[in-house]
């Protein structure tokens, strides 16, 4: 039975992994990019929020395979919402016709 309940537990942390690394290469693009304009703004927060609740019981029910990488989720999702809010409201992007480039600066 320990065997069945190890193999869940290993399972559980490689779910966790992958959620985790889904957010990865979204956080990338945005820097890459420095926009964030396709993202929606409320659905991330929704999903902060969400998160927050998940991580709080997966503690207190000591589900340690399910909080830990829910907290990591939520340190990717709060750096995603901190990218949304910059690069919407205090990064503009200034076009050069002469010498057809971008300029980047903050505002």
């Amino acid at each position: 039975m320990e065997d069945i309940e190890f193999f869940i537990t290993i399972l559980n942390y490689t779910a966790g992994a992958i959620f985790v690394f889904f957010w990865f290469p979204q956080i990338i693009r945005v820097y890459n990019n420095k926009s964030a304009k396709d993202l929606s703004i409320k659905s991330l927060i929704i999903n902060v929020f969400g998160l927050i609740l998940s991580i709080i019981y997966g503690f207190y029910f000591e589900q340690y395979s399910y909080a830990i990488p829910l907290s990591i989720e939520l340190i990717f999702n709060i750096l995603l919402v901190s990218q949304k809010i910059y690069y919407d409201n205090y990064y503009i992007i200034i076009i050069d016709n002469e010498n057809d480039s971008n300029k980047k600066i903050d505002k």
